[in-house]
This record gives structure tokens, sequence and C-alpha cells, in this order.
């Protein structure tokens, strides 16, 4: 329930917010806790840190899942490939085949990159950076840099030079993995100026000549660079770990500035990781295709951690999945569990409702053509979803469950379950932790905040801006606003960020109109609405199109938008074609319409709208890589259309 009562304008009270939070600085009570590879790593009772080379204490709850054991991720990987040794793990197609690793197999092969990267000089909380797309080996990269003392640290593949420039340096990477040609070369480029950095091509093969010339390693020669180095000597940093030490770094994908790096210890990411587990009842017999970015914290707790808790079958997509292929791995594997963000939620409904409508394919039917016959558990997160999406899919009989929470509490801070699933909110509290409506308007909204075991260590070198989003006595402020209904169930309104503040300094959060506009817009991709600190709000439309062949939109309307132009008695098949036509404005004019009609007041009605000539996408920069909706970026690179609407 809201913790207090307020009816003033809501922006104004999280930004005095900040003047209230105080930073724990890295003077607590210390005393040595263990050591490895002879560097003793002090114990430090602050509640929050900015640098990785400590042990923080572990927020345990008296009882029930918050005083679960804690363990590091290193014990509980050799624990789960010794009780599951001969199950299978890892599942890769490569050549056209599938290529398949047992749990005992997916253990030594990490142990192998573990004494390579001792071998290659790795010291206790330097960083093994990976850019690549979800493979076995990116795991093995992953858990083999956590059991040689080192940070695992996920690098986005469409991150630009000057970004993953800044993620090399700000890391301390000793060792950077890259999978394609053009990764490593971006990472050559990117790690010029950076001493005894070590170059490695994350996938087997042979590496290309021009880049073995500049001394990349192709994954056998990194191997075999650990051959000298004993079991034992991988096996005494792993005893010496605890769960208050850091293991991972993770990025923030960056929709503005740029990105922090949020510091992950092992019991954060064990503990959090063990709810869903747990919550979801996942066995060893579970099946999940992989293919979200690895260094976004949903795949790391989703598709790396839940296996180390259930011995449960991993499927890597293609790399190419965000791209089209993903439907085909779905088709093929048939997952138990599936997670996927709004968006491409949104694009599977895309492409089966046309047939659904026409009587083409029967509704029943959806569940067997997406791929999706047997899944039992189905997530959704990262970003709002529309609550006409989860209802198509609920009639379909695929239910959606929606996550709730962000890199700095691991991803999970509320969940829906079985039974407790209510479309439209993003569940209820995870069990062992709290969740609290920050100083609620009189609407009940106010800033989401978290506390428990899964929240960050802090950001890496950066005490100011931790000391922004977190408090003294454990609480982590989301920046989003929400509220909660007497039932427990959480809902968002949107970014406290994204707030719209007009001329008439009336507050208004764009996310629910635009979800709005879509479901009255079917033709619509995406409707982005601006007008921060103008007289009315105006909306950029994007029309539903095809990709082309390198994942960027193409100008070639989707089915469902020719069909819709043909109701409407348009011959169009291109976006440059739909966007000239008379009638096409006339949809788009009447479907703001409607949805105006169901705004929360008149200042949150959309007076003008404009098409832009081409869809969002990730690699055009629109999105980041877990598809969430760049709005700065949008409004910096449109400010001359949106200009026009206040001629």
């Amino acid at each position: 329930m809201p913790i207090a009562t307020s009816k003033q304008p809501l922006l104004s009270q999280f930004l005095r917010r900040e003047a209230n939070i105080g930073f724990a600085e890295v003077t607590g009570e210390k005393e040595n806790r263990g050591t490895g590879y002879g560097l003793e790593i002090p114990f430090n009772s602050a509640m929050w840190v900015s640098e990785p080379d400590v042990e923080v204490q572990v927020q345990m709850g008296q009882s029930g899942r918050a005083a679960h054991p804690p363990t590091t991720i290193s014990k509980l990987f050799k624990e789960t490939c010794n009780k599951f040794a001969s199950q299978n793990a890892l599942n890769v197609k490569r050549g056209g085949r599938w290529h398949s690793y047992s749990y005992a197999q997916f253990y030594e092969h990490t142990m192998s990159v573990s004494k390579s990267l001792l071998a290659a000089g790795l010291k206790r909380f330097e960083s093994v950076s990976i850019m690549a797309s979800n493979s076995p080996e990116w795991m093995m990269a992953d858990i083999g840099a956590i059991q040689a003392g080192g940070l695992s640290n996920g690098i986005y593949t469409t991150n630009s030079l000057d970004i993953t420039r800044y993620i090399l340096k700000h890391s301390n990477t000793r060792v950077a993995f890259g999978d394609t040609n053009a990764i490593l070369e971006k990472l050559l480029e990117a790690g010029s100026d950076i001493s005894d950095l070590i170059f490695v091509q994350s996938v087997p093969g042979s590496v290309d000549p021009a880049l073995k010339a500049k001394g990349v390693l192709e994954w056998s020669e990194f191997i075999e660079l650990g051959k000298n180095i004993q079991t034992a000597e991988v096996e005494a940093i792993m005893d010496s770990q605890r769960p208050g030490h850091c293991s991972t770094l993770l990025y923030t994908s960056g929709t503005t500035g740029q990105p922090k790096g949020v510091m992950a210890s092992h019991d954060n990411l064990v503990w959090n990781s063990l709810t869903l587990y747990q919550d979801y009842k996942i066995t060893q017999e579970y099946t999940m295709v992989s293919y979200l970015p690895f260094s976004h914290i949903a795949a790391q707790i989703v598709d790396m951690m839940i296996p180390l808790h259930s011995g449960c079958k991993v499927f890597f997509a293609l790399p190419d999945a965000m791209k089209g292929s993903l439907i085909e791995t779905l088709r093929e594997i048939e997952p138990n569990i599936f997670f996927g963000v709004p968006r491409v939620w949104e694009k599977l409904k895309e492409n089966i409702e046309p047939a659904v409508i026409s009587g083409e394919v029967p509704l029943e039917s959806v569940k067997k053509m997406l791929g999706l016959i047997n899944g039992k558990v189905c997530f959704t997160a990262a970003s709002p979803i529309s609550l006409n999406v989860l209802e198509f899919f609920d009639k379909a009989g695929v239910t959606i469950f929606s996550i709730y929470g962000a890199s700095e509490n691991m991803g999970p801070g509320t969940v829906s379950l079985p039974g407790a699933n209510l479309l439209g909110s993003v569940g209820r509290s995870i069990e062992g932790s709290e969740t609290k409506i920050h100083e609620p308007n009189s609407d009940g909204d106010g800033e989401i905040c978290f506390k428990g075991r899964y929240n960050f260590m802090g950001y890496l070198h950066d005490a100011e801006k931790t000391a922004k989003v977190t408090d003294k006595n454990g609480w982590y402020y989301t920046g989003d606003i929400g509220h909660v209904d007497d039932n427990g169930f959480y809902f968002i309104t949107g970014r406290i960020k994204e707030i719209l503040i007009t001329s008439g300094g009336e507050n208004v959060a764009p996310v629910p109109i635009e979800q709005e506009m879509k479901k009255q817009l079917r033709m619509c991709s995406s409707c982005v609405v601006v007008g921060d600190g103008k007289k009315f709000l105006s909306m950029l439309v994007t029309l539903k199109c095809r990709l082309a062949p390198d994942g960027l939109p193409s100008d070639e309307l989707d089915e469902e938008a020719i069909d819709i132009c043909k109701s409407l008695g348009v011959e169009a098949t291109t976006v440059s074609e739909a966007v000239k036509s008379s009638v096409v404005h006339q949809y788009i004019e009447d479907g703001m319409h409607k949805a105006n009609e169901k705004a929360v007041s008149n200042v949150a009605k959309i007076k003008k709208f404009a098409f832009l000539p081409r869809d969002f996408s990730i690699y055009s920069g629109e999105l980041t890589p877990t598809a969430k909706l760049k709005r700065t970026f949008v409004a910096e690179i449109y400010a001359k259309i949106i200009d026009q609407f206040y001629l």
C-alpha cells in the first residue's frame, strides 16, 4: 500500500527526493574475509560501495526465502554440474546441425577458460569483456571469468565504437572476447590504447588472417594457454570467494548518456534467480531458447542463472534471431520457457493476428504456430507491454507472466505467478523482499522502490550516481512511477525522466497514451508522444513494415498494414506510398480521436501527428539492445519535424 498521501506535482517530489538520500561511503567496519591468489579482500559493512574489490554484507532476512543460505556462483555451478553431469546442458546449431554439451562438459570447458584467463594474467576483480551473440562459449567465458576471480562483463554487440571504448577502459578489461570479424575489429580499435589487452575469438574456428596478424587468438589457441595451470589453482580462488564479492558488471543500455556499470555480487544473482526457479517450479526437464543478449540482466537471470539452479536445457537461437529467425527456432525446439521483451511479443502478435482475424488460423492453433505449444513459463519484462497484446495471447492460451525490475535489483522485483497473474499489472513483490511507493500523490502514483538481497552493490567508480538512487536504509529508487492496488499488485505508469511537462506546468506520462494509440491504430508500429515544454502534445508515427535482411526496417509494409490499407480502399504496399494517402491520414486522425476520448485529461490528448519515413530498430539506434525506446535520441534526430508542430 502507498505509505503517504500528497497532492504535490509528481516531478517536484521526485527531484526533491534526491536531496534526502545519503550514500554510505566505503568507510564502514572492515576485516579481511578470505584471500585469493595472494590478494586479501576486505570486508566492508557499508550498505553501498563504488569499487569491486571489497566484500559487502549480504542483506539477509530472519526467515523464509530472505534467510536462504547464501552461496557463490562458482559453488552453485560446480554443485549443479556434478548433480546433472550427464544431463544435456547447452545446445547450439552450427553448420546446419545441433551440437550439445552435457553439464559435465560444460564444467570442464569452463574450467579450461578459467585456467587460460589466469595464464593470460587476469588479476582479482579485473574484467573479462564479452561482445558476442549468445552461445555456449559466452556462458563458458562468463562463468570462467568469475571462477578465476575476475568480473564478467557483457558488451552489447550494437554498441558504438565510443561506448565500447568507454566500457573497456571503465571496467578495467584484461581479456576481450568477440565472435565476428566486425566485432573483433571494433574491439581492436576500441582497445587500441589499453596496454596488455588480449583479444579472443569467442567461437571455434579459424581467425581471419588479417585479425590474426593483429594478435587475435583463436578459441583453441586461447584454451591452450592454460594447459600448465593446475585445477587446484582455480579451485583455491573459487573456495576463497564469498557471496558478498562482486562477480559481474552490467552496463546499462544507455537510453541517455554514458552507460553506468552496475556491480552485482554473487548473492545478488544467485538469490534473485532462485526466486524464479522456485516460484515457477522449473525442473531439469525444462527447455529454453536463449536469444536476448547476455549483456542484459533479464538474460543473465533467466538464461544463465536459472539453469545453474535447475539443470534445465538451453538452446541458443541463431545470431540473427532478432532479424527474423527466432520464430523458426521456437517452432523447432518448442521450449517450456520463453522470455520475450514487449516488442518481441508485439512482433509475434503482428505476424499471426491477420491470419487469426481472417479465420485462416484458428485462435487455438496460435500456440503451435509460434512454437509455444509446450510453453509453461512465458515471461515479459524490460519495458511496458500493451494490455491488448497480453489479452491476445491469453485468449490464444499463451499465459504471459509480467515481471518488473531493473539491472540495479537484478531484474525481478515484482512477479506475476500462476494463480496471481492480473493482466496489466507487473505482479506482486517477490517473496523475501520489500517494495514501496515513495511519496504517492492523491492518485496513489509515486516512485517505485525496492529493498532486499537483490539490490546491487553500487555503480562502478561512481559514488555520486549511486547516492542518487539509494538511501542508507537499503532502498533502491527505480525512477519509475507506479501505484499498487489493495491486493498488492503493482502497475507501472512510466519513467520519471520521461514525464512530459507542458508549458502550462501539467505533468503527463507518455506511455499510457502511446499504448492506447497503438491499440486503436493497428497499422502503426510506434506512436511516440512529444511536447515537453509545449502548449499541447503531438505524436510521431511509424507504420508496420517488413525487415530487410540486415535487420533494418524496409519500405515494404507488412501483411497487416497492407490488409488495413486494402480495407480502407488504398492500394499501397510501401510505407512511402501509404504516408502520402489522405485516406491513411484520416485513419490516423480517427484513431487519435478514439484514443483521445479515453484520455485522463484534456492536456493528455494528442492534437497533431506526423509520419516518420521508417520504423525504429535496434540497428538504426532508436531502440536499445532490448528494444526499449530511446526517447531522447528520437526527439533529437526528429527535432525539425517536432518543431513544425508548434509553428
